[in-house]
């Protein structure tokens, strides 16, 4: 045993070294030591030798000998929800699932990174014939691989550098029939499909339930199962349709083969009937269109594209997994400036429109403007002779200079060019330096010529097709306009928009919460501060899935219309509109029960938002959750909205759930009486205010379409009256 110890204490000290060896300030903090390679040699075992050793039967563990240490590359990724306690490692001859008692993971270990682990006092377990890594435990009373604990992680595990990670492409066919070879490994399935209902979700987002889903590539008459998790960020989510390619890691479950993916929008690329959230609008034509996942690795080489270094040695390069991008960093260049272009080809038509996403991370303290967007309109090949436009300001960029920041988190950006008539060129500049190192990275970058195809509000042609009309005319008018332009951006897009749209003091900070807010009694409609008994969530950190044990839990996303009303179809499922972050208790609590007067109540909330029967007066005496009275007109205008955006199938639901409570059956009156009639109170007690103002702002530059009773109140009595 001695032995050993010195071995493990050995490989944490080289490592150590190595870390305090990286002396560059941008790096040396524990979160970021994946800079430091783990040396070769510190392998002592395979993974494929190491699983070799267990039985592979459930109910049974095996010890591992003294000194054996594995080193593979992180192929998981928890940040999505979709994988929950665990870590899925690779190296070249083989994957394995290790336990882990702590949630997330990915911002310790990062997809991609070097992992190497010290099996002394581990144990290896089978679970449905997954061979795993953990402690010894007991399940169900047999010996098993339990988790590790969180404060224990260090001791077994020890991090290196981040690089691409190379899936292993093969067919359904070839993972069916060999599937002991793929277990715990990333495979590349081309040509892939679902083979499930048109529209159906990843899983089920509402009752957060775990569901298989079925796909097929054609080589064999036997779909494999794609398995996700119901608490998941994208379990609300519509499957792509027609035919991509799936990235994803190969599992089993008492013989049959499984797979699992971290997250859709990486590990689900080039569908064919996906409806790409950047693609433009279908009356615009696509003049540019680069994704880059047709590039080798290295410098960015296109065709009409200048990647130039106007200063420094830095120039752009193409990297990534399925999912590449073109990406700057000045990170070792010895660089004292870098500034490197990325000029993309002179477009010569009018009214353009640009739609990129970047990313970013090593994030550098202080290192502030770290990408630039310029246009200039007379580029003739010489990037210094031109007049260059800075149109920076107009994008949504990563928020660069704060070493704690969102790395790799990805940004949306739209940005108009019409104004810069029918000779456009545009530019991504990276400026860095050896020691301001933040590396940034671009996709997806769309030129289209419909920049005049959404309207802004204020200019007044937005309702324009509304003017002049009345009653249930008026809101078939107002549903064309709100429909056109809608783009559904999927359920997991929700936690990014509440960043904006439901920023409670627009500090980035707190979550605007209708069910757990105390307003200020003397300035209700103004957040002043926490106010006695009040609680509130951070945005990001307390977003949930979960209820938990009770309020100031954490929160999560409510449908003011209940998911089961509409069978959870898409568009419905994922309208910013209607769904809003609460109290993921308090949203328990309502379940699918309508809003309504509460006449007895069986719960109250914090804030004193009500559950109980219905009053008589109200003409409806089931059970119903009432609000505080604060934001019973921010619910009725979801509703009103609810039945104007979709208007030409609302009328279908009335047999589904509890939505016979509320809705009539029809069209254009949508609501019963005692609904309708409660609604339109609402509506007048508690008018327009700012907060939902803002909202509607944030959703209409996201989804691209309105909530019009909060642009024009005196709709509502338009189309039904008093």
């Amino acid at each position: 045993m001695k032995q050993f110890f010195f071995n493990k204490y050995f490989i944490t000290l080289v490592v150590g070294v190595l870390f305090l060896g990286c002396v560059d300030k941008t790096y040396n903090d524990p979160e970021n030591k994946e800079i430091t390679p783990i040396p070769e040699g510190s392998a002592t075992m395979s993974i494929a030798d190491l699983k070799a050793m267990h039985s592979g039967r459930d109910n049974d563990t095996t010890g591992i000998p003294e000194d054996v240490v594995i080193v593979g590359q992180v192929i998981s990724d928890d940040e999505a929800g979709n994988i929950y306690k665990e870590l899925y490692i690779q190296d070249k001859t083989g994957g394995i699932l290790i336990r882990l008692d702590k949630a997330p993971l990915y911002s310790t270990y990062r997809l991609g990174q070097q992992v190497g682990i010290i099996c002394d006092d581990l144990v290896l377990g089978s679970y449905g014939g997954n061979v795993q890594l953990g402690i010894p435990s007991l399940y169900n009373g047999a010996p098993a691989a339990g988790r590790v604990p969180g404060p224990l992680m260090e001791q077994y595990m020890f991090t290196g550098t981040v690089d691409s990670i190379e899936a292993i492409t093969a067919s359904v066919k070839e993972i069916q029939e060999n599937s002991s070879a793929y277990l715990g490994r990333k495979v590349r399935i081309n040509n892939i499909t679902s083979t499930d209902n048109t529209g159906t979700t990843y899983a089920d987002a509402e009752n957060e339930t775990t569901q298989n889903r079925y796909f097929n590539d054609g080589t064999t008459s036997s779909d494999i199962i794609l398995r996700n998790s119901g608490f998941s960020d994208f379990a609300g989510d519509k499957i792509p349709e027609g035919a991509g390619t799936m990235y994803a890691i190969v599992g089993t479950f008492n013989g049959t083969p499984q797979l699992l993916i971290n997250n859709p929008a990486t590990d689900m690329v080039d569908f064919t009937d996906e409806g790409d959230p950047t693609d433009p609008e279908e009356d615009g034509k696509v003049l540019l269109d680069e994704n880059f996942d047709e590039l080798s690795e290295g410098e960015v080489a296109l065709d009409n594209w200048t990647n130039s270094n106007e200063q420094g040695t830095v120039k752009w390069e193409v990297e990534g997994n399925g999912n590449k991008y073109a990406f700057a960093n000045a990170y070792k260049s010895g660089d004292e400036a870098s500034e490197a272009w990325l000029v993309l080809p002179t477009i010569t038509e009018e009214n353009l429109r640009l739609r990129f996403r970047s990313a970013a991370g090593f994030f550098v303290e202080g290192h502030l403007d770290v990408l630039e967007v310029k246009v200039s309109s007379n580029y003739n090949g010489s990037i210094s002779s031109a007049t260059w436009s800075d149109v920076t300001d107009q994008a949504d960029l990563p928020v660069f200079g704060n070493p704690d920041g969102d790395w790799w988190d990805w940004k949306e950006s739209d940005i108009n060019l019409s104004s810069f008539g029918g000779n456009v060129t545009v530019a991504f500049v990276y400026h860095g330096s050896n020691t301001n190192s933040t590396k940034v990275e671009v996709d997806n970058i769309v030129i289209s010529n419909d920049a005049g195809s959404e309207t802004d509000p204020e200019d007044g042609d937005y309702y324009g097709k509304a003017n002049g009309k009345e009653g249930y005319a008026l809101k078939t008018a107002l549903a064309d306009i709100i429909t056109n332009g809608h783009k559904d951006k999927g359920y997991s897009a929700l936690w990014t928009l509440y960043q904006t749209s439901d920023d409670k003091y627009q500090k980035s900070e707190i979550i605007w919460d209708m069910y757990s807010d105390i307003p200020d009694p003397n300035n209700p409609s103004v957040p002043d501060g926490r106010q006695e008994g009040e609680y509130e969530y951070e945005l990001i950190f307390d977003q949930c899935g979960q209820a938990g044990g009770g309020e100031k839990y954490c929160y999560n996303r409510e449908h003011v219309m209940p998911q089961s009303w509409f069978d959870k179809k898409s568009p419905m499922v994922s309208d910013a509109h209607h769904i809003i972050p609460t109290d993921a208790y308090v949203n328990t609590k309502r379940s699918n029960h309508p809003h309504g007067v509460v006449a007895n109540v069986s719960w109250t909330s914090i804030n004193g938002s009500k559950l109980g029967s219905g009053t008589s007066a109200s003409g409806y005496t089931g059970t119903v959750f009432e609000p505080i009275d604060e934001y019973k007109g921010d619910f009725a205008r979801m509703y009103l909205y609810m039945a104007t955006r979709y208007e030409d199938q609302i009328g279908s639901w009335e047999n589904n759930s509890q939505a016979g409570t509320v809705l009539d059956g029809s069209s254009d009156k949508v609501f019963k009486d005692w609904f309708l009639t409660l609604m339109m109170e609402w509506h007048t007690n508690d008018p327009v205010s700012d907060k939902e103002i803002d909202r509607n702002q944030q959703i209409f530059e996201t989804q691209g379409n309105r909530n019009p009773f909060i642009d024009h109140p005196e709709y509502a009595k338009m189309i039904w009256g008093n």
